[in-house]
């Protein structure tokens, strides 16, 4: 099922398909990145059926069953991990307290092998830029940033981290004669923690 129909079918205003109060930053029609691909990503072996339309209704006596676990690929290294249904977990991106650790650390680390410049701010960058799929600017890109991570973020900030970004030809840089210069990154995949390494 498509987005836009899962939206029509099941949409309450204010309020995620799973009957939680919506408000997930990155898509605030639902409720958490759970919710998101619950409904949206297609299922293991399908093209176009997802997770939800292969869930409902599977329980005994028609009633749908408990949520399943979904597989994640860590946002830092990688590697999967079960995103879980839940008030706890249901936006988790990082596959343990490691991963997290590494991918907000910032350049006040008190170890100063870590110091490689603000790890945190770039990762939330990459992980706006993978998100959108799209070309951004660094003006939009600090509306999201300040939206989504709920920190200060000027577009001037974010110009100069993507410029260092650019010459290790991690984000292709496009020069408008029109608008504002815009970013697009290079690749949807590879881990971070590869790319900053």
């Amino acid at each position: 099922m498509r987005e836009k129909d899962a939206q029509q079918q099941y949409r309450i205003n204010g309020y995620c398909v799973c009957g939680r109060k919506n408000g997930f930053a990155p898509n605030p029609d639902y409720c958490s990145l759970y919710c998101l691909k619950f409904m949206t990503e297609p299922a293991e072996g399908y093209k176009r059926k997802t997770h939800y339309e292969c869930w409902q209704g599977t329980g005994t006596f028609a009633q749908n069953p408990v949520h399943p676990k979904l597989d994640c690929n860590c946002e830092w290294c990688g590697d999967s991990y079960k995103l879980k249904y839940g008030l706890a977990g249901a936006n988790k991106s990082y596959c343990g307290t490691v991963c997290m650790r590494e991918a907000t650390q910032g350049m006040r680390s008190k170890d100063k092998s870590k110091r490689r410049g603000n790890i945190a701010q770039m990762v939330r960058i990459m992980r706006v830029l993978r998100y959108h799929k799209t070309k951004m600017s660094a003006n939009d890109i600090s509306n999201h940033i300040q939206k989504w991570f709920r920190c200060n973020c000027s577009s001037a900030s974010v110009s100069n981290i993507l410029r260092y970004l650019c010459g290790k030809d991690i984000v292709n840089k496009y020069q408008n004669n029109t608008g504002p210069t815009t970013y697009r990154i290079q690749n949807q995949y590879t881990p971070l923690k590869q790319l900053f390494d």
